[in-house]
């Protein structure tokens, strides 16, 4: 298994946890490091053409030879469990862990992204903070930056305390619907206990990223931190 492996979840569904698994990816790739990013199951992926799936993005940003898609593809775009009953598919946890295991044990730094929210269904029976746990990996926590943020980050730290589960990295993204608290839930936050004392997340507030704004420069820092052992 990698030295440091991460897996991405968010606090919802579309907050942007695969352009910022993407960035990530990119970064580490473009300071010279062994990264390789890894979607263990996609739902929703007859909707889009097989370049702008979620895994086949991973994928393209770290430049690996594989997995160039996610290990599981599900067609309805819906919880994945929920997408396999339709389509008369069974999933195996153990066979999909194993998989993801397979898929990064020749790479020195690692990114798994999960699917919806992190308590959201993997399989009906395990979630993203499941596999968290189950990789011994830190979690990054994508939180759309919009009224409501600062009650679902701690909400989602919470119930990652009570997994024994360590947060490495919050980001804040912005999105369409943006509002007065987007730009300012970084400082909000910064002033609550979750984010005092050494061990606390690092805590990183981005715009809205699309490929003409790569944002690469928002997580250099931190990044190289990690490169670094800092």
């Amino acid at each position: 298994m990698p030295a440091k492996l991460w897996v991405i979840g968010g606090t919802d569904t579309e907050v942007g946890k695969t352009r910022i698994g993407t960035v990530i990816g990119a970064v580490f790739r473009e300071m010279g490091q062994n990264i390789r990013a890894v979607k263990p199951i996609e739902s929703g992926v007859r909707e889009l053409t097989p370049d702008r799936e979620d895994g086949a993005l991973l994928a393209k940003s770290t430049g690996q030879q594989s997995p160039t898609s996610a290990l599981i593809r599900l067609e309805t775009p819906i919880a994945p469990p929920a997408a396999a009953d339709l389509e008369g598919r069974e999933l195996s946890w153990p066979e999909l862990l194993a998989d993801v295991k397979g898929n990064l044990k020749q790479a020195e730094f690692g990114i798994v992204e999960g699917a919806g929210g992190i308590l959201s269904p993997l399989t009906w029976e395990k979630t993203t903070l499941d596999l968290t746990t189950e990789l011994d990996a830190q979690l990054i926590l994508v939180v759309a930056d919009r009224l409501g943020a600062l009650n679902q980050t701690r909400m989602a730290l919470a119930a990652c305390k009570s997994r024994g589960i360590s947060v490495a990295l919050v980001v804040l993204s912005a999105g369409v619907q943006e509002d007065i608290t987007t730009g300012l839930n970084q400082e909000s936050l910064s002033r609550c206990p979750e984010f005092q004392g050494s061990n606390a997340p690092s805590l990183i507030s981005v715009p809205r990223l699309t490929e003409r704004e790569a944002g690469q420069h928002y997580f250099s820092a931190w990044v190289k931190g990690v490169v670094n052992g800092v």
